[in-house]
């Protein structure tokens, strides 16, 4: 009687390689297709959330920086919130504050304004929270 040897695929489930990914259809403006979606990253979060999530800020950023300065205090200039879609966030003399995926994120309201790429967002999300520390090297 023979034997097969069944040999498995190695996974990428849980590693960098995940993060990577998600950063890579993000910038060339990609989706994740079910089973990509189904991979856990190697903060230990659902790439399918985690991509959501990035590309909803990247797609809200401006409106939500037209939002911040429309509901600008008169009497403390640079101060005020607001929320579009799943994002609250203050802004404190120009500098503003909201969550994502749980993790505050701090960045002037200029560069809200600005915000058009997931590569806008190095140093922010590439934290060991969101993504692992190497999620913008080379993919």
């Amino acid at each position: 009687m023979q034997y097969e040897e069944k040999v498995e695929e190695p996974s990428i489930d849980g590693t960098i390689a995940v993060d990577k990914m998600i950063v890579h259809k993000l910038k060339y403006h990609e989706t994740l297709d079910f089973g990509e979606q189904q991979l856990t990253t190697s903060t230990g979060k659902k790439a399918g959330d985690v991509f959501d999530d990035i590309a909803r800020l990247i797609r809200n950023s401006s409106t939500l920086a037209n939002r911040l300065i429309d509901n600008e205090s008169k009497l403390i200039k640079g101060n005020s919130s607001a929320t579009v879609d799943i994002f609250e966030a203050t802004m404190t003399n120009y500098n503003v504050e909201f969550k994502l995926l749980g993790w505050p994120i701090d960045m002037s309201l200029g560069q809200l304004q600005t915000l058009s790429s997931v590569d806008d967002l190095k140093g922010e999300i590439d934290n060991s929270f969101i993504l692992g520390s190497e999620a913008f090297y080379s993919y």
